[in-house]
């Protein structure tokens, strides 16, 4: 931040990509669900209330994807987990509610959904009825309203962009894939 200050560019946001919460296989969440939407202490030893609060005092964008069929969320909220990928969806009102009041909290002003795809390529349940998709998105879209987060679409399918009708959260969509030198463009 204060390279940013010094040379007095005008940063609007700050993002956190998805290094930050806990996911499956390994430690650092490199790749995976969330297993928890939590800050990991070796990230942000003060959380990111203490990172806003202490040093970036600007609003954050903060990604967020699919969860592990074995989140720690399972016990406590309504998932569905899907036969294939690992993939579980999160079909509790009050789940989201809670999520998107703790990023509030956090100073978070946009939420990235990514790995819309997912939803979709990795869980065919979610395909199989007309109702599943569309009650994810929509309690998706309360959640954020509640806390009057914006949402960013990344990497949706058709269905998903359809459901924009319903959701006027999203302002925004990034429907390519993700983009490295690694992956074969």
């Amino acid at each position: 931040k204060q390279y940013h200050v010094n040379e007095r560019i005008p940063i609007q946001y700050y993002e956190l990509d998805s290094y930050w919460y806990y996911k499956q296989n390994n430690y650092t969440g490199e790749h995976g669900g969330i297993m928890l939407y939590e800050p990991r202490p070796d990230v942000f030893p003060n959380g990111i209330d203490g990172l806003q609060r202490d040093v970036l005092h600007t609003p954050l964008i903060v990604h967020h994807k699919y969860y592990l069929t074995d989140n720690l969320y399972q016990n406590t909220y309504r998932f569905v987990n899907g036969s294939v990928g690992g993939v579980s969806l999160p079909l509790d009102q009050t789940f989201f509610n809670k999520i998107f009041s703790q990023v509030k909290q956090w100073g978070v002003e946009i939420l990235i959904q990514d790995w819309l795809s997912s939803v979709y390529e990795d869980m065919p349940e979610s395909s199989w009825d007309v109702q599943t998709a569309r009650e994810y998105h929509i309690h998706l879209a309360q959640g954020a309203k509640q806390a009057g987060v914006k949402i960013i679409y990344c990497m949706p399918l058709n269905p998903d962009i359809m459901e924009t009708l319903e959701n006027t959260q999203v302002h925004y969509m990034r429907v390519s894939d993700d983009y490295s030198e690694n992956i074969n463009q």
